[in-house]
């Protein structure tokens, strides 16, 4: 299998396993774990995706899967995809800052993704809408970002297992280990 072989199943496989979590969060998750707030599983996939892959690949993973988690969710497409946007620069500029391959760095960049995913949906939808949401939800968030770092080990094993990161490329072409 040539590189650009791998790299077309990898994109491939990321975006279904994106659409994949998504559905199984908004469908599963209630069920099992009623009161508990669902820590953005989807979002692991994403994140993982920011700090192991191109910026090209990158950005196919907060368009394209995009378009399945509007059909999952109450946020307006615009704020999903600005959020995403936003979060991929903030992610590339602290990863082209500080990078330390490893489940921690990846569990700390996962949790913190998910409290800043929040905070931008939030922020967006004070911005824009005519009567913007309330704080009532802050509790939930900081829990959401709690359960992302207590799952993000077991989710960090299950995809660099899938899609090892000695086979990342980083931006300049050069692999990372």
């Amino acid at each position: 299998m040539t590189e650009r072989d791998k790299r077309s199943f990898h994109i491939v496989f990321n975006l279904l396993l994106v659409v994949l979590f998504a559905t199984l969060e908004t469908s599963l998750w209630p069920r099992v774990f009623s009161p508990i707030p669902n820590p953005q599983i989807w979002l692991s996939v994403v994140v993982f995706v920011f700090l192991y892959r191109t910026p090209v690949e990158s950005l196919l993973i907060v368009y394209i899967p995009s378009l399945c988690l509007y059909l999952l969710t109450m946020q307006p497409l615009g704020y999903l995809l600005l959020a995403q946007t936003f979060l991929f620069f903030l992610v590339l500029a602290v990863r082209n800052r500080v990078f330390v391959p490893g489940q921690f760095y990846y569990s700390v960049m996962y949790a913190s993704s998910v409290l800043v995913f929040h905070i931008l949906m939030f922020i967006f939808a004070w911005v824009f809408e005519t009567q913007p949401t309330s704080l009532s939800q802050v509790l939930t968030w900081f829990i959401q970002s709690i359960l992302a770092f207590v799952i993000s080990p077991f989710l960090y094993s299950l995809i660099k297992r899938i899609t090892p990161i000695e086979e990342t490329i980083d931006s300049e072409g050069g692999s990372f280990l």
